[in-house]
């Protein structure tokens, strides 16, 4: 799957887990200029702060997606805690 596939499915999954459409919106135009980092922070951190619970599957989505951007483990670890 391109990367592009995956921001994709990742915004989709966001959309279905309740993320408000206001930042759905935001990550989307991130995504559509290739800032893929800015399209992920936006996403976590807005999943985050509205307290909205992720299952084991979407993690580790974002665990692929972080592992292809060469990003640490400690930049995306506080969405543990969002595991229900």
């Amino acid at each position: 799957m391109k990367r592009s596939e995956k921001f994709c499915l990742l915004l989709e999954q966001s959309r279905a887990l309740g993320l408000p459409e206001v930042d759905l919106n935001t990550a989307t135009e991130f995504l559509k200029n290739h800032e893929y980092g800015l399209c992920l922070d936006t996403v976590l951190t807005q999943l985050f702060e509205h307290g909205i619970a992720i299952d084991a599957a979407f993690y580790h989505l974002v665990v692929e997606i972080t592992e292809k951007m060469d990003l640490k483990e400690a930049d995306y670890v506080f969405m543990r805690g969002c595991i229900k």
